[in-house]
């Protein structure tokens, strides 16, 4: 917003509304959410506008086209309610293919001129003078979201508490057939703002196509709630959704966040990536070679000159200005000093798998395929250096991965940062880092490494017998060798930087979202180098094996030992579970089920369990009774039966004594649990001649 000196007349104006005929197939689709009022950048101007929000929407309409910006959905467009107001100015740009080649139409500024004077004629805005610009200029709107006052009584703090202006139609800038209709806001100095904005429309949506971008709001210090998770939305359509989601609450919640004392305004860019190139132009010669990357059917592009109309992966660029400075960069971003800072990919998708990798013909190891959600650098998205804004749907190299070092991130780029994956219904993939740097993509099919474990003393059933419990760990990098993998080749597996194990009740498994997890413990391998051009390998990938480890336990129980491998690239050993078609992340595990109290024998003793009185003739038939229990582990053996593991009580049984010679006999039975604890009980009797009883 131009701050300006007022006139005492004022003047309205308003768009002309172009009437056509009611049609059937009304669509309403989001382009933005809202952004806060915030003072502008300070390069912006009237000479030097800023776009500060843009999307590409791609539409196919009827023979009568219908549009109209709306801050509110309507499922009649012309009858839209909910005044738009953006600070400064909205433009639109029309570009639809003909024989002759691709016509582009605008960008044509499509707010009503003001009517105040300056470079031109008249100021075009989206917004009015007493409900927005007056308590805006004066800072009484700073931080507010304005939806709350685009309608009459929004914000309760002016006569005119309509802040924005009548929605308006862009029925005419629209042709028939497919088109794709590129919408930006435009910042002109002062301050800045812009409502939601729907597009309510009788064309049908196919798919959003970047380059765009989505603005945020400005993260403060202190912070205020809502700014700590803040969704970028570029396509809310049912089924084809794509957002990306920038969380900072548990870093603020554990007092770990640092955020720039002028503020920090976050901005989310996207590219579309042809899923044809991915492994080749961005993959190769790292530990994702064989990985493919997550299509996002909200998200479509196609060669330069075509109508981008083919299911396309998702490149995010997540990055901050601080104050009121125009550059923007991860490493500008709030920083917490533990990786807690989340950051998630939410979108439709289609289905995809998950698979076995085995190797030597099967009879060698076989590794598990898993979810990534990689942190690349700024550039990385471009072909050797050049802006995302050309991006070429058939090319790109990926250019060079490299963090930035005003990130202070000395690890290997790119890092794979996933620690939960859910869906479909919508897909929700994501991690956690220390700080954003910066740009985001979802892959599948990532070779993870293999850990085997050994529980010493342990039984088949996995009962021990002790409170002490010696484990021995065993991690494997993947060998993609011979298997034969798309992209094997290019496969360069990442060193073993840790193994993290803990233990729970069987009962209350942790889930990895829950990291950092109490009494978890980590054993760091070497520390990772980074690769370099020259040296894409600096040091090999090896079996990583740690000395023995001792588990304490202070009661009895099944428990699970959960535990994961994590590489220099970030890469996690995570299982992924899919049920029903819906996939859910999840630990190894191994049961460790302790059991140290030995089985009881009932019923047998001297003069109990023996009929009579424990003297019997010469030859006499008898038979002692007697059962085993075990309330842990389970009996596995009672007097010489054998019991399937995990046998409560045996029952009563029977043995026949021998009578054969005469004297004093003891009579023992041995009770062993699954966990090896063993119990024996004896009963002593007497055989006499008949004339003795």
């Amino acid at each position: 917003m131009k701050i300006r000196l007022l006139s005492p007349i004022l003047i309205a104006t308003a768009c002309c509304a172009v009437f056509a005929p009611a049609l059937l197939a009304q669509n309403s689709v989001q382009v933005f959410g809202p952004v806060d009022t915030r003072v502008s950048e300070a390069a912006a101007s009237y000479s030097n506008p800023v776009t500060f929000n843009t999307n590409n929407l791609n539409l196919t309409c009827p023979a009568t086209p219908v549009g109209v910006l709306s801050s509110a959905p309507s499922a009649t467009p012309l009858a839209s309610t909910g005044n738009v107001l953006v600070d400064n100015n909205m433009t639109v740009t029309v570009s639809y293919s003909t024989a002759n080649g691709t016509v582009t139409n605008g960008p044509i500024e499509v707010c009503p001129a003001t009517g105040f004077p300056g470079p031109s004629t008249s100021f075009p805005n989206c917004f009015n003078t007493n409900g927005y610009e007056v308590p805006a200029s004066a800072g009484s709107l700073t931080g507010q979201d304005p939806d709350t006052y685009v309608l009459p009584g929004g914000n309760g703090l002016t006569v005119d508490a309509a802040g924005g202006v009548a929605p308006i139609n862009i029925s005419s800038q629209l042709v028939s057939g497919a088109q794709s209709v590129t919408i930006s806001l435009v910042d002109e100095g002062g301050y800045l703002t812009s409502s939601s904005l729907y597009l309510n429309t009788n064309c049908t949506q196919v798919g959003v196509t970047g380059p765009a971008l989505v603005s945020g709001n400005t993260i403060t210090q202190p912070p205020a709630p809502p700014q700590l998770t803040q969704t970028f939305d570029f396509n809310q359509t049912t089924n084809q959704v794509v957002g990306f989601v920038y969380d900072l609450s548990n870093a603020e919640t554990n007092d770990t966040l640092t955020i720039n004392s002028n503020g920090s305004t976050p901005q989310v860019a996207d590219l579309p990536i042809n899923p044809a190139t991915f492994q080749a132009n961005f993959a190769a010669n790292t530990s994702f070679a064989t990985s493919e990357c997550l299509i996002h059917n909200g998200e479509v592009g196609g060669p330069a000159g075509e109508p981008a109309t083919q299911p396309a992966c998702k490149l995010f660029t997540l990055e901050c200005t601080t104050g009121t400075g125009s550059s923007s960069a991860g490493a500008n971003c709030p920083v917490s000093t533990v990786a807690n800072e989340v950051v998630q990919d939410i979108f439709d998708g289609p289905n995809f798998t998950l698979n076995d990798i085995p190797t030597q013909n099967g009879n060698g190891p076989t590794f598990h395929e898993g979810i990534g959600f990689l942190m690349a650098s700024e550039g990385w998205g471009a072909e050797n250096g050049v802006p995302p804004g050309t991006w070429d749907w058939n090319g790109g190299t990926g250019g060079p991965c490299t963090f930035d070092p005003a990130a202070d991130l000395n690890l290997p780029c790119p890092q794979n940062l996933l620690t939960s994956f859910t869906g479909p219904g919508t897909y929700k993939g994501g991690g956690e880092t220390t700080h954003p740097n910066s740009t985001f993509i979802s892959i599948a099919q990532v070779p993870e490494d293999l850990t085997t474990v050994q529980i010493q003393g342990a039984s088949p059933s996995k009962w021990v017998n002790s409170d002490k419990v010696n484990v021995q760990f065993s991690s494997q990098p993947p060998n993609l060798q011979g298997t034969g993998l798309p992209g094997a080749d290019a496969f360069i597996p990442s060193p073993i930087q840790s193994l993290t194990y803990g233990v729970s009740l069987a009962s209350n498994l942790p889930s990895p979202i829950d990291e950092p997890i109490a009494g978890d413990v980590t054993l760091q391998n070497a520390a990772c180098p980074i690769p370099t051009a020259d040296n894409p390998n600096p040091v090999p990938a090896q079996t990583f094996t740690p000395k023995i480890q001792t588990l304490t336990f202070t009661a009895d129980g099944q428990y699970l030992l959960h535990y994961y491998a994590q590489d220099c690239a970030g890469t996690r050993e995570l299982k992924f579970l899919q049920s029903a078609g819906s996939w859910t992340t999840n630990f190894y595990t191994v049961p460790v089920n302790v059991d140290t109290v030995p089985p009881a024998i009932t019923s047998l003793a001297t003069g109990v369990g023996l009929p009579g009185n424990g003297f019997y003739a010469l030859g006499a038939a008898v038979k002692a009774s007697y059962a085993c229990s075990d309330a842990g582990s389970g009996v596995v053996s009672c007097g010489g039966t054998v019991y399937a593991s995990g046998t409560p009580n045996t029952g009563t049984l029977t043995t026949v004594l021998p009578t054969t010679s005469a004297g004093k006999h003891t009579f023992t039975v041995t009770a062993i649990d699954a966990a090896g604890n063993q119990t024996t009980a004896s009963a002593t009797y007497w055989v006499v001649g008949a004339s003795a009883i």
